[in-house]
């Protein structure tokens, strides 16, 4: 059911936007019934997280030493996943759903679930020491 929810989640998006993707929309599509997608999440607003940001999980990148490369890589995964066309899609409405519940989008951590911060500490950390600068920089990462 997850699957095909998420499916349906990603081609409405990708097809008629944020605004008509609707839980009566995802249940038509996916042939779920709206109930129990309302069972499992309790607004379309984590669906849609859900179905475009799929977790730190699925946007790996191993330090190599090559600070560079690293981070080249490492901007290109996420690109990679907020690039596609239904997260492209879904983050202006998503932005504004979160604005609007909590007064300002607040820190990200609150609500994006594919967390760099991570991944991202341990790209300068596996980078050789240059003039002490690796130190600070990963301190001011894992901040």
């Amino acid at each position: 059911m997850d699957a095909r929810v998420l499916e349906a989640t990603r081609a409405l998006l990708a097809e008629r936007g944020f605004d008509a993707t609707t839980v009566q929309a995802i249940a038509e599509r996916s042939g779920v019934r709206a109930s129990a997608v309302y069972r499992r999440w309790a607004t379309r607003t984590e669906i849609i997280e859900r179905a475009v940001l799929p977790g730190p999980a699925s946007v790996s990148v191993r330090a190599t030493g090559d600070l560079p490369a690293d981070l080249r890589r490492f901007v290109g995964a996420y690109l990679a996943v907020l690039g596609a066309p239904a997260a492209r899609a879904a983050m202006p409405g998503l932005l504004a759903a979160h604005d609007g519940a909590h007064g300002h989008a607040g820190r990200p951590e609150r609500w994006l679930a594919v967390s760099a911060r991570p991944q991202f500490a341990d790209i300068p950390a596996a980078a050789p020491l240059n003039g002490g600068h690796r130190a600070a920089a990963v301190r001011k990462v894992r901040r």
